[in-house]
């Protein structure tokens, strides 16, 4: 009594990685309905700092540039909601 078969622990092992699994692609629809919902409503670009308009400078490589893409990751509401750091 008390003892799993190797079976029984695989088993365990299966459903907590589809339990995982299942948590992950659940986050992924969750985070891109609330992309279409931005885009639709018109608030995408806004929510992203996107300027839209002809180049005119030096905005485009600061658009591209790694601390665009960390400003956006700190905004409350946007990509890491879900508690991940």
């Amino acid at each position: 009594m008390g003892e799993r078969t190797l079976l029984d622990v695989l088993n365990v092992e299966n459903e907590v990685f589809g339990a995982r699994s299942n948590l992950v692609n659940g986050q992924f629809a969750v985070l891109t309905g609330y992309y279409r919902i931005l885009a639709s409503t018109g608030g995408l670009l806004r929510t992203l700092d996107v300027a839209v308009g002809l180049p005119t400078g030096d905005d485009d490589e600061d658009a591209m540039s790694s601390s665009f893409a960390l400003r956006q990751a700190r905004k409350a509401g946007g990509p890491g909601y879900f508690g991940q750091p």
